[in-house]
């Protein structure tokens, strides 16, 4: 007689693995990443996207858009790789992920959901930039009084001098920011 398990427990099981699998939360799916982020939430595998809003119309949104330049030159840079993600709004989850590639001019743009900030903490919206063999990271602090950028940022970025620091505009429920950064 063959040694069979038995119907109910097959179920029982399928429902304990795939409860499992929903609830997984992606700061665990994060030690399973191939790469190091110096932030939490980073995902290598972002699909490649420049509105990450999830929210319902009307909702709280915001649009990053700038330009990445040559630290050395000072000229715009073409085909950068730019990856993006933040803290889901109500969630405490980092499930806005998006990857885009500047265009000719150097430029990028992308639309998300308002972040939710961490206890203690300004909502931020963490950056991979990569060209060729550099990458590098950062973040943007976003809070009631505007944008703002880390040390870090200002020691990494310096050379943009005046187009260093992002400008923020506001209407109704969103937000526009001029976020400039270099390679």
């Amino acid at each position: 007689m063959k040694n069979r398990l038995p119907r109910r427990s097959f179920l029982r099981n399928s429902l304990a693995v795939t409860t499992a699998i929903t609830l997984f939360p992606s700061h665990t799916a994060d030690a399973f990443a191939s790469e190091e982020s110096p932030f939490k939430g980073y995902n290598p595998h972002a699909a490649f996207k420049n509105d990450m809003r999830r929210g319902l119309p009307g909702s709280k949104s915001v649009s990053i858009y700038g330009k990445i330049f040559d630290r050395e030159s000072g000229h715009p840079v073409s085909g950068v790789s730019l990856e993006v993600w933040h803290l889901s709004p109500d969630t405490g989850t980092y499930r806005h992920h998006g990857k885009l590639v500047t265009d000719e001019r150097g430029y990028y743009r992308f639309i998300s959901d308002f972040p939710q900030k961490e206890a203690g903490k300004n909502a931020r919206i963490f950056f991979r930039i990569s060209c060729k063999d550099k990458t590098s990271f950062t973040e943007l602090l976003i809070n009631r009084s505007g944008a703002h950028i880390t040390a870090e940022h200002w020691k990494e970025h310096r050379a943009l001098e005046e187009r260093l620091f992002p400008v923020q505009r506001r209407f109704l429920n969103h937000s526009h920011i001029r976020f400039n950064l270099s390679v």
